[in-house]
């Protein structure tokens, strides 16, 4: 069984065909949980963001992880009801490639900005709130 669910997705007739009939067996089920893990991390994200995370910059980090989660769901869920209506082109079973090499992509560059330009806007914003410890602003 897993042999046969491998072998489709070699196959290129899978991928790319025009009427591909709509998912079933694992490639459904895998589907499903992108779909149902994005819209939890995204509700999720929004939660952690207005009840607990206070400094801005922790909004914002929330903010995108939550976004990324959000839209990667909604395409995905857009792209499972063309699938399952059997709709000519849109329907075929690409976009989903598509749409997960999109969320990749973007999740690499949420990471390097997590890891390379977080740190220096939160140095920044530690300097100036040392610096208005000194020089503090007249009205």
């Amino acid at each position: 069984m897993w042999l046969e669910f491998y072998n489709q997705f070699i196959d290129i007739r899978y991928w790319f065909a025009s009427y591909p009939g709509p998912l079933a067996g694992k490639f459904l089920l895998l589907v499903q949980v992108v779909i149902i893990g994005g819209i939890v991390g995204g509700i999720g994200a929004l939660i952690i963001k207005r009840m607990w995370v206070k400094d801005s910059l922790g909004r914002t980090i929330v903010g995108r992880f939550g976004a990324w989660g959000a839209t990667l769901a909604f395409m995905f869920g857009v792209s499972f009801i063309f699938s399952q209506t059997q709709t000519p082109v849109l329907g075929s079973r690409f976009w989903f490639l598509l749409w997960l090499l999109i969320g990749i992509i973007w999740l690499v560059r949420l990471i390097y900005w997590l890891l390379k330009v977080v740190p220096k806007q939160r140095r920044q914003q530690l300097e100036r709130a040392r610096q208005s410890r000194y020089w503090p602003v007249s009205r």
